[in-house]
């Protein structure tokens, strides 16, 4: 089958590999980033106890400053008590409560959303490939394009929240609460996890940005398709020329007749 005139068929291709190549990247970087020990720092220095302070959100809210290491999303222990599912899930090691909760649920959102998107955009890219109609990558691309979208969103949401916690603070919060360590406050750094889960972001939202040029660029050659072939119906001078030889060969890849 030949290539359709006034197609620009490497235009669509390098979208759709562009997509899938960065989509790939974005979901390596939120993956890492979810399940990676090293988000915070702490750096050693003065052991601060804190006073009462009635119910703790946290379990070691009314502990001592954690150690000097480095420290992720989930609790970190050798303690057979402390390794229990439930020890690990709703508690972290030196994040407050909240802030630790909300940034999994941001990252775990978009690891989720990735795995249908990523399907999709294959999917795409293979029915472009091989020479199917352009309808169906069109679909296809939209399809994934936003659930690229939905997955940006989950863990940009997730990212801020942590962002905004070290860098001003949000929860528990000093004078009152002085056993989380804060970056703001010379007692802690940002470790690579941390800059994974912002590249992740930043990479799922040109993925689905390349996928939805290239759902446009699908939607773009329908058009023309459509037009050029009810050109042609309308006046029968033109079928002999080279608007209904293109506008036929072109309704291949659209599906529309």
């Amino acid at each position: 089958m030949d290539v359709p005139l006034g197609w620009n068929k490497g235009k669509s291709l390098t979208l759709g590999a562009t997509g899938v190549i960065l989509g790939l990247a974005g979901s390596i970087c939120a993956y890492i980033a979810f399940l990676a020990r090293n988000w915070l720092t702490v750096v050693g220095g003065e052991i601060i106890e804190e006073g009462e302070q009635g119910i703790a959100t946290n379990l070691l809210e009314s502990e001592e400053r954690p150690d000097a290491g480095t420290y992720g999303l989930w609790w970190v222990s050798t303690d057979e008590v402390a390794l229990t599912l439930s020890k690990r899930f709703y508690n972290c090691n030196a994040i407050p409560f909240s802030v630790c909760m909300y940034t999994r649920a941001g990252l775990f959102s978009a690891c989720v959303l990735i795995v249908p998107a990523m399907l999709l955009a294959f999917l795409a890219a293979a029915v472009l490939v091989s020479r199917g109609q352009l309808q169906t990558t069109g679909t296809l691309a939209r399809a994934s394009s936003g659930m690229f979208l939905l997955s940006f969103v989950g863990c940009t949401a997730g990212m801020l929240t942590f962002t905004l916690q070290q860098s001003v603070c949000i929860s528990t919060c000093p004078p009152e609460h002085e056993y989380y360590p804060l970056v703001f406050n010379n007692e802690a750094t940002l470790g690579y996890a941390f800059y994974l889960g912002w590249i992740s972001s930043g990479l799922l939202l040109m993925a689905a940005s390349a996928l939805l040029a290239l759902s446009c660029e699908a939607q773009t050659q329908i058009s023309h398709c459509n037009s050029a072939f009810n050109m042609a119906i309308e006046n029968p001078m033109m079928r002999a020329g080279p608007q209904i030889g293109e506008s036929q060969m072109l309704t291949e890849y659209s599906g529309k007749v």
